[in-house]
Order: structure tokens, then sequence, then C-alpha cells
């Protein structure tokens, strides 16, 4: 099963590192779903890598009671999702998404398009076969922003699109 840790954000990555290994299993994993997308820096235009959920890793565990007892013996704030009674886990069709999207790795490369009418015509990417609904795109910083569900609710997330022709 898929569980998330809230983490401070911005350190995901260190936590990722430094601090899970010495409490995950050998058959655990951890991810830290993030997307690609075009920026312009210094008059070029990069790739850079950004979290999908800022403050968030995706943890696969078969143990989760046991996983959240060791996260409280780490020195830096990582808190395992749960309610009252139970630990939240993203359920199989959103894990799905996830990995559609972004692979076993869950890292959503930029997407290239074209918009026709009111219409965006995926050519290649990760959202090539995505059926959700695509609610924002701006052309100009080249991202979108899309409707995933996760851990029962919808959220909007950016992922990096490049619209290379607009037609009419």
């Amino acid at each position: 099963m898929f569980y998330g840790i809230q983490v401070f954000t911005g350190k995901e990555e260190m936590i990722k590192q430094h601090f899970l290994p010495l409490v995950l299993g050998d058959d655990d994993a951890a991810f830290i779903p993030a997307y690609d997308m075009k920026k312009k820096i210094r008059g070029e235009y990069k790739t850079v890598t950004k979290p999908l959920f800022p403050g968030y890793i995706i943890i696969r565990t078969e143990d989760a009671k046991e996983l959240f007892f060791k996260l409280k013996a780490l020195p830096e704030f990582t808190k395992l999702l749960r309610s009252e009674d139970y630990f939240l886990s993203v359920n199989d069709d959103e894990a799905r998404v996830l990995l559609k999207l972004g692979g076993e790795e869950m890292h959503i490369e930029t997407s290239v398009g074209v918009v026709a009418g009111d219409r965006v015509e995926i050519i290649s990417g990760a959202l090539l076969n995505y059926t959700g609904e695509i609610t924002y795109i701006n052309r100009h910083k080249r991202f979108a922003r899309i409707k995933i569900r996760l851990f029962g609710e919808e959220r909007e997330v950016k992922v990096g699109l490049e619209v290379i022709e607009k037609r009419l």
C-alpha cells in the first residue's frame, strides 16, 4: 500500500535521502512525486524539476503502524497521514493515475500540446493518454493545472505543458 508522509516543504529530498533509509524496510520504497517544466533562467529555457505535492513524500509499505512509530524517532518533522482511527492510504485508482502519469518513479515529464479552439491536443509527454481534466493553462510560463484525486479528495496540481501552436 502507498501512504503519505508530511514533511517541511523544501526538505522532501533531504529527508528521503538521509532519514528514510534508516526506517524503511527492504521491501519499502519512498517517492517524491515530481514534475518537469521549462523555465526561463537568464534568457534560456531550462528544465526544472519541482515536487507535485510540496511537503509530502509517498511511501510504499505493508506495515504502516511500524513505520508510524519509526518515524517518531527521527530528528526531522515527519508525520504519517492518518485520521482518528486509521492511516490514510493512496487507493489503487489514485496510485494507478500517479504511476500512469509519472512511471515507476512518479516523475511527470513535460508534455507538448497544441491549442485548437477551446481544446488542448496533447502531442507527446505524460499527459498524452491522460483522461482527467485540465483546468488551467499558462502558455507563457509553460505549465497546466490538472485535477488529481489523492487521499480521497480532489487536488489541483501543476504539470509542465509546452504549447507549441495555437490553432483557430
